[in-house]
């Protein structure tokens, strides 16, 4: 899809509807600043991991970091941790920081890694 964009999700209310049905829109500002309602169909939220790249950049779930050798992981959340999952499979704490750079994400830079890690 052409139209994909970020959004900093402000409010996101997992409360049910009152005929029980899941909720369809959340509260988000564009990175330009404009406050907008968004549906929740075809939308992948990306978790922040509270880690910082070597550069300062803030890693998200979903972004694609890549070492001092110039190879390229996929950050993911398994099992209560975020790590960088390589391209055999495995996976591993993405430790030490300052040996990783945010270089894109799955979302629009799969190119950067193969289809089946991200």
């Amino acid at each position: 899809r052409e139209d994909k964009y970020w959004i900093t999700v402000t409010t996101l209310d997992f409360m049910k509807n009152a005929d029980g049905s899941l909720p369809t829109l959340c509260d988000g500002f564009m990175e330009d600043g404009q406050h907008m309602h968004f549906g929740l169909h075809g939308v992948d939220l990306c978790q922040y991991t509270g880690l910082h790249d070597k550069n300062g950049k803030e890693i998200y779930e979903g972004d694609i970091l890549q070492d001092v050798a110039n190879s390229n992981h996929v950050v993911v959340y398994d099992k209560g941790h975020y790590i960088v999952r390589h391209d055999n499979g495995t996976g591993d704490f993405i430790a030490p920081i300052n040996k990783f750079e945010v270089i894109g994400n799955i979302y629009t830079n799969l190119e950067l890694v193969g289809a089946d890690i991200g």
